[in-house]
């Protein structure tokens, strides 16, 4: 029991790292890349170069026909804090979870945008099965490994309009989600099994994006989805057309 605790705590605490480290090593290619580019428009023909200063290229917030890829990680387990059983069977505790959040999010109108995206998370639930023995009852200690895939459609408003500012991006989304549940060892009748349940639900995100370029962004958002209360993350901004969208 403490194995499988101590290994999904460990597993958990690694893709913190691996997204902290990807983070930085994407932004510091960013800021690498950007000045690359500003050192090549001050560079002039033959050997003789003129310092002047660089301006920026403007942007704003939220702009048509671009497209922001996401990466984020959930806090506050929803399918954990709400983990059902049958009622021969007593409640116990979970181990340290961490829903991680994919997402391809594509600006159609002024303020619209439309996002599809998949979310994945695992933990073990112990508990204790009901069971009897020379007429007496007793409680013998189980663990469930348990396994989400939740794909997902969302159409966003964003509010630039009233934020004026480049780098703030306020939105707020509605849409739905599946989530697939896989239950390895969840218990039926007076013996355990392998189970998946579907739970279908809607969902709607409140959330804010703050760029650091016209590229790249640190963003969260807080709301219901049946997977996190709050998810904080990475993204990135590609412009033009996408598959002829």
């Amino acid at each position: 029991m403490y194995i499988t605790y101590l290994a999904a705590s460990l597993r958990t605490l690694l893709l913190i790292y691996l997204f902290m480290k990807g983070a930085f090593i994407l932004f510091l290619l960013f800021s690498l890349s950007s000045l690359a580019f500003a050192q090549n428009d001050n560079q002039l023909s033959g050997t003789q170069t003129i310092d002047v200063p660089v301006t920026p290229k403007p942007f704003k917030s939220f702009e048509k026909q671009t497209t922001v890829l996401g990466i984020s990680f959930g806090f506050g387990d929803w399918n954990k804090q709400h983990y059902k059983m049958p009622d021969s069977s007593r409640y116990g505790s979970g181990s340290m979870s961490l829903p991680i959040y994919f997402s391809a999010e594509r600006a159609v109108a002024k303020h619209m945008s439309v996002a599809a995206g998949i979310a994945y998370d695992i933990f073990y639930y112990n508990y204790s099965k009901e069971g009897y023995g020379n007429g007496n009852p007793f409680y013998r200690p189980q663990t469930d490994k348990v396994r989400i895939i939740s794909p997902s459609l969302a159409l966003y408003y964003h509010f630039n309009k009233f934020f004026r500012s480049p780098n703030l991006d306020v939105f707020l989304g509605i849409g739905g989600r599946a989530n697939y549940l896989k239950h390895n060892n969840y218990p039926s009748g007076d013996s355990v099994s392998s189970t998946v349940q579907p739970d279908f639900n809607p969902m709607v995100k409140l959330g804010v994006r703050y760029y650091l370029n016209r590229n790249a962004a640190f963003y969260g958002d807080l709301g219901y989805d049946r997977m996190s209360f709050l998810s904080l993350g990475f993204s990135f901004r590609l412009y033009g057309k996408i598959l002829s969208l």
